[in-house]
């Protein structure tokens, strides 16, 4: 299930995650969304935990001091789980955006077109054991040429984990479409747990895998 919410602003956790992966405009030859089944890196244990913060990058090699070709981490900390932990949706990994007591977000930068429209498409499911629903916010953040934002739009979807397992963990596709500012250098998109399932859930969150973003 998603809503859809449009807005020029945006608010203290969103701000901090661009300022998190800030990067300068023009740059070009990437592909669109570099591990998008966040393989990188390859774990030799089950699973990893990354604290976000400015300059805090995984999955690729990124363009120094951005988040073109890499996710960036923007506040709280992630895992990255293996399929010896709970089985994927596609690979060997997935990541895990509430471990410990604060939700956490990343985010990717994308050399888009100015003026065309993408589909924005990820895999999601929920911590095994959660208790109830978990949430996630996805955002399309358009930036200008001196990376400052010229608008955000906001996706809200969530996740019933009920019957699920960590060996049958329901994975759900989930897509939305935006279009990139005719004005824009670049768009910026990101991933953020909404999820608060109170005290002593902390850890039970969205879990997402596979993201692509496609022209259409």
């Amino acid at each position: 299930m998603r809503a859809i919410v449009r807005f020029a602003a945006i608010g203290v956790a969103a701000a901090a995650l661009m300022a998190a992966v800030s990067m300068p405009a023009g740059a070009a030859g990437i592909k669109l969304v570099a591990d998008g089944g966040f393989e990188k890196p390859k774990l030799k244990v089950p699973q990893e935990s990354i604290v976000g913060g400015p300059n805090v990058f995984f999955g690729g090699k990124c363009i120094p001091g951005t988040a073109h070709g890499c996710w960036g981490v923007g506040f709280g900390t992630i895992d990255i789980v293996t399929k010896s932990v709970w089985k994927p949706k596609a690979g060997k990994q997935s990541i895990d955006l509430n471990s410990g007591a604060e939700s956490a977000s990343v985010a990717q930068s994308l050399f888009t077109t100015a003026g065309q429209e993408y589909r924005v498409t990820f895999w999601l499911a929920a911590t095994p054991g959660a208790p109830d629903n978990v949430n996630l916010a996805a955002f399309w953040g358009n930036i200008d040429g001196h990376g400052e934002t010229i608008s955000t739009d906001r996706f809200d979807f969530d996740f019933n984990p009920s019957g699920h397992t960590s060996t049958s963990m329901g994975w759900t596709k989930e897509t939305f479409v935006d279009t990139a500012d005719p004005t824009s250098a670049e768009v910026r998109i990101y991933f953020q747990s909404t999820s608060d399932l109170g005290a002593g859930e902390d850890d039970f969150g969205p879990v997402i895998d596979a993201v692509s973003v496609k022209p259409i």
